[in-house]
This record gives structure tokens, sequence and C-alpha cells, in this order.
């Protein structure tokens, strides 16, 4: 049996070794990516320290991550 690896397979696994490794970790997220499903998780939201995004973020999302304690600048 053959596998099959993308592209964007391989980015992801590299987002995750990067993320894992970091010091600090920043998400850069437009609001259409805020709280939808993605095929693969870089990593949890315990890990992330700073969430950048749009100012069209819902406030209740913004708010869930501030309460998580995740700084969130919108940009």
């Amino acid at each position: 049996m053959r596998a099959t690896v993308t592209v964007a397979t391989l980015d992801t696994l590299r987002g995750t070794a990067r993320a894992g490794t970091a010091h600090r970790v920043v998400v850069v997220a437009d609001s259409s990516k805020l709280g939808a499903r993605a095929f693969a998780r870089i990593c949890p939201c315990e890990d992330i320290d700073v969430l950048v995004t749009d100012g069209d973020a819902p406030a209740v999302t913004v708010r869930r991550f501030a309460e998580a304690g995740i700084e969130v600048v919108q940009a």
C-alpha cells in the first residue's frame, strides 16, 4: 500500500514540529478561520500565546480566546 503525502500535509507536520519547540506561539488567522474545523490540528489552544486576527472576529470568539489566556490582537 502506498501513502499519499500532500504539500498541505507536509506543511502541517512542519508546523506541528515548530509549535512544539517554540518559546512563543503566534497564530495568524482571519475571522473566517476562527471556530471552523480544519483537516489537521497544528497545536492545541493551550500552546497558543498570541492570536492575530482581523476586526471581523465575533466578540464572543475573541472573549473565549482571551479567557483561555491567549492574547488576542485584532488588526
